[in-house]
């Protein structure tokens, strides 16, 4: 494209109008599909949502409204509602004119709604909804969210320079108060960022049409700084930086591009500094200088830990070294908290203080990950089923406690071993006190194997 071409697409999107203001009705039953349809509505549309658990509910938030809503999402059927039809028949019996979308396969309503597919991925969704609701692709650029995205400050002690322009909140009091700090191109200063942490800042701002463009260049350059650089400690501080971004935007967004592309980089980034800390002396005593999360110190443990473990099986490879790694970052992706995180047992969750929601998304949150990454592209072949098992349970859900199956993936159970081992000792027991506890646990021979070949590597 040429410059000047480029010029005028970029005051085309500053000349256009946000969208207005739209409401959409989402009738699923299921709490994480309805976030996932609810965020990447509101990001990608600027609709406001509305969240209903069943036909009942939904009618009576129809009665309720005083302006019409303008779109209906809707799952065929709710248990042996037929929740669909019902819905759409209260909507033309009303003579309410609002585009209905029907997420499933419902004979009696052909040509009166758009049906979609459930299998596919939750962007089909989003871009049908996107036409009813008259959003153009240009517009969709403007998203109709926050003009300004936030970015963690301690991502910039890991760039060289500003892809896009950098904000800095001004007067917090006022929403639009944002002042700029760097200019595109601009050396980042390293010292100020410093100063601005010590300070208490926590995040800085890109425009958010712009985000993409900051995501690209932020994680090739953490990426070639991995490539030169030779400090364990500064290895695992800059996978941290891009381990934290990549994780709040899938929280955020679902696996939208910017998504996608950060949460490959940092699996990429993940491999590459467990491909290069052979020896795994010091580990625990390094991370525990990090201010990262303990889910990220648990998850980069178990990359360094597992890619040197799997060395010492009869089944190594390079292709389960990177699936491991692929583990690692989404095992724990629906429950970020750490006192959940910890959590490995039946028992452990029943006696904790965690709610009875918590309790439920800690239960399943094996299998929620797995249907999250139904949207990501690049799945390594198998990944889903080895995260499924990564409890020792094949339907994603609860653990095995005591029972042990011996039919699960050998790689799940060496994630399980490593993993029990890390949450041990990040929750500060000895070296001796976590291998007896783990020979009391994994008493099956193919666990032991793995803890016994665990145990030869801690002695190198």
């Amino acid at each position: 494209m040429s410059a000047q071409k480029k010029v005028d697409l970029q005051d085309q999107e500053e000349n256009l109008s946000a969208p207005e203001k739209t409401k959409t009705l989402v009738i699923i039953e299921s709490s994480k599909k309805r976030a996932l349809y609810s965020q990447n509505l509101s990001i990608y549309t600027g609709t406001e949502v509305f969240n209903k658990l069943n036909a009942d509910e939904a009618i009576e938030f129809l009665k309720e409204q005083e302006d019409e809503i303008d779109l209906i999402v809707c799952k065929e059927k709710i248990g042996e509602e037929n929740t669909a039809l019902k819905v759409y028949y209260y909507v033309k019996s009303q003579e309410l004119k609002v585009p209905f979308i029907l997420i499933g396969h419902q004979s009696r309503l052909a040509g009166a709604v758009q049906m979609v597919d459930p299998e596919s991925d939750w962007s089909e969704v989003i871009r049908e909804a996107a036409k009813a609701l008259k959003i153009t692709s240009q517009r969709m650029i403007l998203l109709n969210t926050d003009k300004y995205f936030p970015i963690d400050i301690k991502n910039f002690m890991y760039s060289l320079y500003c892809p896009v322009n950098i904000y800095q909140k001004g007067n917090i009091e006022d929403k639009e108060d944002f002042q700029l700090l760097f200019k595109e191109g601009q050396e980042i200063e390293k010292e100020s960022i410093y100063q601005m942490i010590k300070n208490g800042s926590e995040s800085l701002f890109v425009l958010s049409k712009e985000r993409l463009k900051f995501t690209r260049s932020f994680s090739d350059q953490v990426l070639e700084a991995l490539n030169n650089e030779e400090s364990k400690e500064k290895m695992i501080r800059m996978t941290g930086a891009l381990f934290s971004y990549s994780q709040s935007l899938v929280q955020k967004s679902g696996m939208d591009e910017v998504a996608v592309k950060v949460a490959t980089q940092t699996i990429n980034s993940m491999i590459k500094t467990s491909q290069k800390l052979k020896g795994i002396q010091n580990l625990f005593e390094i991370v525990a200088q990090n201010e990262e999360s303990f889910i990220y110190n648990k998850s980069i443990l178990i990359s360094i830990i597992g890619h040197n473990l799997i060395e010492k099986m009869d089944w190594a490879s390079k292709e389960f070294k990177h699936k491991l790694c692929f583990m690692a970052f989404f095992h724990d992706l629906t429950i970020t908290d750490e006192k959940m995180c910890k959590i490995r047992t039946t028992a452990e969750l029943e006696e904790s203080e965690l709610s009875e929601e918590e309790k439920k998304r800690v239960l399943n949150h094996a299998y929620e990950v797995v249907e999250i990454l139904r949207s990501y592209p690049e799945c390594p072949f198998g990944a889903e089923e080895l995260i499924l098992q990564h409890h020792g349970k094949k339907n994603g859900i609860g653990f095995a406690d005591d029972n042990l199956n011996s039919e699960i993936s050998p790689l799940s159970a060496l994630f399980m071993v490593v993993e029990s081992y890390v949450v041990l000792m990040l929750e500060g027991e000895d070296k001796n006190s976590a291998l007896g506890s783990l020979m009391s646990k994994y008493t099956m021979i193919p666990y032991k194997k793995i803890l016994l070949s665990l145990k030869e590597l801690l002695e190198d």
